[in-house]
C-alpha cells in the first residue's frame, strides 16, 4: 500500500517538477534592458514599476550621466536587482544615439542570454504594461508555445506633459501625467525570447535566428497598431521643467529644433489615458508614498 501511495504522489508531482525545471534553466523569467543619462529622479518610479508587474532583474546603462544616479541606484545594485554598466559613449547626432542604444542592447542581450528568458527592450520614459491582466508574464507565456515566434512587438501610446509645470515630489509620474494622444501609434518596442534572438539591430526590434521571427500582440506583421492586450506608455516631455531644461538642450544638437519639440510635446496633450491608473495605489506604496 505504501508503494502504491508513493507511486501516485510521484505521479501526480511530475507536471510541477517539469515546470520547475523548466523555469530553473534560467535565473530570471523577465527582465528589462535600458540606458539613460541624467534621468535619476525617474528611475526608482521606473523600476518599481516595472517589478511592480513582474520583472525580475534589470540591466541598466548609465550614459555620461551628471545627476545623482548612483544614489538612486545603489540599494537595487546591492541587491542583485539592478546590473548598472557604464557606457560612456558621447552622441552627436540622431543616427550616433542610435547606435550608441544598440550596441547596450546587444551587450544586454549577451548578458541576458543563458540568465532571463524573456527581456524587454525599453527606455526609462516607456512604461510597459498588460491592459488587462496584471502581470506581464501572464500575457507572455501563451506566446512561447507559438511556431516560430521570436520577440512580441508592443505600440507606444504617447503622452504630453499634461501641461504640468513640474511634478510633485510626492506624486507618480504616471499619476500626474494623464494627456495623451487619442489612439496608438505605428511605432512599438520589443520582447525577446533571448535564445531565439541573434542580435539587436534597432532600439525598436531585434534580428532572429533562423527560423523565429516577432509577432504583433494578435499574431501579425507591421504596420499593426494594438494596445487592446498589452502596451507602453510612452511619456517622451515628461514635464514642463523636463521638457525645457533636458529634452530640448538634447535634442537641439541632433537637429531637433525647440519649436519642433514643443509641437511634439503638445500634440501629445489630447485626451485623457486613465489605463495605467490601476497601478497607482500598489505602486504609491512601493515608491513609500503611501
Amino acid at each position: 500500500m505504501k508503494k502504491l501511495l508513493c507511486l501516485f504522489l510521484l505521479l501526480i508531482s511530475l507536471p510541477l517538477i517539469a515546470g520547475n525545471q523548466r523555469k530553473n534553466n534560467y535565473k530570471y523569467e523577465l527582465s528589462a534592458c535600458m540606458i539613460f543619462r541624467d534621468e535619476a529622479q525617474y528611475l526608482k518610479e521606473w523600476i518599481e514599476f516595472h517589478r511592480l508587474l513582474g520583472v525580475e532583474h534589470f540591466y541598466l546603462y548609465n550614459n555620461l550621466s551628471k545627476d545623482n544616479y548612483i544614489e538612486v541606484l545603489q540599494s537595487y545594485v546591492s541587491n542583485g536587482i539592478v546590473e548598472l554598466i557604464e557606457w560612456n559613449r558621447e552622441s552627436h547626432d540622431l543616427n550616433e544615439w542610435n547606435e550608441i542604444q544598440i550596441g547596450a542592447y546587444n551587450d544586454g542581450l549577451v548578458r541576458a542570454r543563458n540568465k532571463s528568458k524573456w527581456l524587454a527592450i525599453l527606455d526609462s520614459d516607456e512604461f510597459l504594461f498588460p491592459t488587462v491582466e496584471n502581470k506581464i508574464l501572464k500575457i507572455l507565456r501563451k506566446y512561447e508555445k507559438w511556431d516560430k515566434f521570436g520577440g512580441l512587438l508592443v505600440n507606444w501610446v504617447g503622452f504630453g506633459t499634461s501641461r504640468v509645470a513640474k511634478i510633485p515630489d510626492d506624486k507618480l509620474l504616471i499619476e500626474t501625467l494623464k494627456l495623451c494622444v487619442p489612439t496608438g501609434s505605428d511605432h512599438f518596442k520589443s520582447i525577446i525570447l533571448t535564445k531565439r534572438v541573434d542580435h539587436i539591430c534597432s532600439p525598436h526590434y531585434a534580428i532572429y535566428k533562423k527560423g523565429y521571427r516577432h509577432f504583433t500582440p494578435d499574431g501579425g506583421l507591421p504596420p499593426f497598431i494594438q494596445i487592446d492586450k498589452i502596451r507602453i506608455n510612452h511619456y517622451w516631455s515628461r514635464d514642463e521643467w523636463f521638457l525645457h531644461n533636458i529634452k530640448i538642450p538634447r535634442r537641439k544638437p541632433w537637429g531637433t529644433s525647440e519649436e519642433v519639440c514643443i509641437l511634439w510635446a503638445e500634440a501629445s496633450n489630447g485626451v485623457e489615458g486613465s489605463e495605467i491608473l490601476r497601478f497607482v495605489e500598489p505602486l504609491r506604496k512601493r515608491m513609500g508614498f503611501d
